[in-house]
Formats: C-alpha cells, sequence, structure tokens
C-alpha cells in the first residue's frame, strides 16, 4: 500500500501556534494534564519529525522542552527525518532504568508514538503514559488508537480533538471559513 492521498488534508501549525499567546496555553494545559495524571516519571520524551520544505526544515516548536521546564525535569527528543523514518537520539544521554512519559503535540494513528515508546523501552526506560495536546481521529478511528494504545501498555491522555480544535482556530481567525469546511472532510473524521 502506498502513502495515502489526501485531498482534504489539513495542517494545524503548532509552530504558528507557539508564536502567540495560545503557545503559553497549549503547554500550560498539557502541565495541568500532566499534574492531574500524577504519573511517576524522571524526564520526557519527545519526537520530533524533521520535513524538508522549500525553505530548508520545518522549524521545531519545544513543546516537551518546555513541558519538562515547568517539571524541573530533563527531557529528550527523539529526531525523525521525514524520508528515512529511523529514530535518533540527540546527545550522549542514559536513560536506562529510569521512568518517562512521553508528550506530543497531536496524535493520529499511534504509530510514531509506539516507535518512540519502544525505542525509550529498548534503551532501558519504562513509559506507561502518552500526553497529547491534540488526538485527530473522531469515532472508531478513535476507539482503534484508544485500543492500540492500551495494547502497546501505554495510557492515552489528551487535551482536545481535532474537531474541537479547528473550531477553535475557526473563531480564533487561524483558519478561514473555507479551511475549516475542507478539514472537517478529512478521512479522520470519518
Amino acid at each position: 500500500m502506498g502513502e495515502r492521498v489526501r485531498a482534504t488534508t489539513y495542517f494545524i501549525d503548532f509552530h504558528k501556534m507557539s508564536e502567540s499567546d495560545g503557545w503559553g496555553e497549549m503547554v500550560g494545559m498539557m502541565t495541568d494534564l500532566i499534574r492531574r495524571e500524577n504519573p511517576q516519571f524522571e524526564f520526557i520524551a519527545g519526537h520530533r519529525r524533521l520535513r524538508e520544505t522549500h525553505q530548508g526544515y520545518q522549524k521545531h516548536h519545544p513543546l516537551v522542552l518546555n513541558v519538562a521546564r515547568h517539571f524541573r525535569c530533563p527531557s529528550v527528543e527523539f529526531s525523525e527525518y521525514e524520508w528515512s523514518g529511523a529514530l535518533e537520539l540527540g546527545g550522549d544521554i542514559s536513560i536506562a532504568n529510569s521512568r518517562a512519559i512521553i508528550v506530543v503535540d497531536a496524535i493520529r494513528t499511534g504509530d510514531t508514538v509506539v516507535k518512540l515508546a519502544n525505542e525509550v523501552r529498548k534503551r532501558g526506560a519504562e513509559v506507561r503514559h502518552v500526553f497529547a495536546y491534540m488526538v485527530r481521529p473522531e469515532g472508531e478511528k478513535r476507539k482503534r488508537l484508544m485500543e492500540r494504545m492500551k495494547d502497546e501498555r501505554l495510557g492515552l491522555h489528551f487535551i482536545v480533538s481535532a474537531k474541537e480544535l479547528l473550531e477553535k482556530m475557526r473563531v480564533d481567525g487561524l483558519m478561514s471559513e473555507e479551511q475549516y469546511m475542507l478539514a472537517l472532510r478529512d478521512e479522520d473524521f470519518a
């Protein structure tokens, strides 16, 4: 099966949000969610997928780093270049015999999160919780995602659904009505 084609693809620009007042709000809500769930952890793991654009590589928004600062704990990021799929841990960081949580801005199928959890576990750390700002799929697709996370021994905690975030972006003027209506036809909402 080839790469999926999505005529109605929408893009939520987290970098654009990071330049606005919404970024501090996002970090604060993630911090509050983690505190409410109260997992035991020594560090936060994250994922950075680097995509090549006409301007070089996509800019990075430091959600993991900012959340880790709130908890005064270390963070590690696994970088993945879009064309290779391999995860690389930057720096010479030992995470063995420790507990981690995973923090991501968005989750769709769980593929990246599972890959990240496996990398963390392969390095000797325990990970049982994933905290996402946004979960994309709705309905049966959401149910399958939640089942997959359970099968992988990962509790998934999130703040907002993609539909809710799209509505907020439309209301806040970060997306036009036309973009909003196109986005609602995305396959994640079927």
